[in-house]
């Protein structure tokens, strides 16, 4: 399944503001959205500096937009446990289905592959197929960091297309990291080599090479 080419600005800012509700790590509460033409606003409250590039990460749907968080203030008070005491609540094991299901597929790392979350009682487990060992751990992430998941069984599988050139597999990389807000790809040199994926360049931050 792939997301929409094109969408109206009251569904990108309807999605966006869901995306932040069902994410643990952000206090949606504090931060506004809107939208323009496709163009996408930030502004408001979060307690880091991490959680501003990760609210941007979010609300880049699927590659589609400008985000501009400029006017997203990082506080420090912000980033009290005690604000995201509503992300603690139980939630029904269909809705955090579909909200796995949702941010997977609006993820620029996993929206190419079809993964299934099944839920029981708060408990994730996935089941799919990727065709990198990343994408199964971005998958996971997404789902820990789902409102209402209490663990996660990631049981996808990895399958490498057999066709898959090492130009190919480079070109992929590259495109990932294109898409990915929190790196600039002009600063990455990405090579393949027997299988091996080397990258060099720099990184203004440690949060960009984790």
């Amino acid at each position: 399944m792939e997301a929409p080419a094109q969408r109206p600005d009251t569904e990108l800012r309807e999605e966006i503001e869901q995306r932040l509700r069902w994410n643990v790590l952000i206090e949606d509460g504090l931060v506004n959205v809107s939208v323009k033409d496709g163009a996408i606003t930030l502004d408001g409250v979060v307690g880091r500096l991490e959680e501003k590039r990760f609210a941007e990460f979010l609300a880049r749907v699927a590659g589609l937009g400008s985000v501009d968080v400029s006017a997203l203030a990082a506080r420090r008070w912000a980033d009290d446990e005690s604000l995201r005491d509503n992300k603690y609540v139980r939630k029904s094991d269909e809705a955090v289905r579909q909200a796995v299901k949702d941010a997977a597929l609006y993820d620029p790392r996993l929206l190419s592959f079809p993964i299934e979350p099944d839920v029981y009682e708060g408990w994730v487990n996935l089941r799919g197929t990727v065709e990198n060992l990343k994408a199964k751990r971005a998958a996971e992430r997404v789902a820990r960091n789902t409102v209402g998941v209490f663990g996660v069984t990631n049981r996808l599988k990895v399958r490498p297309p057999s066709d898959f050139s090492e130009q190919a597999i480079a070109a992929d990389i590259r495109a990932r990291l294109d898409v990915n807000p929190i790196t600039d790809v002009d600063d990455i040199e990405v090579a393949v080599d027997g299988g091996t994926v080397m990258l060099e360049g720099t990184s203004a931050t440690r949060f960009r090479t984790s």
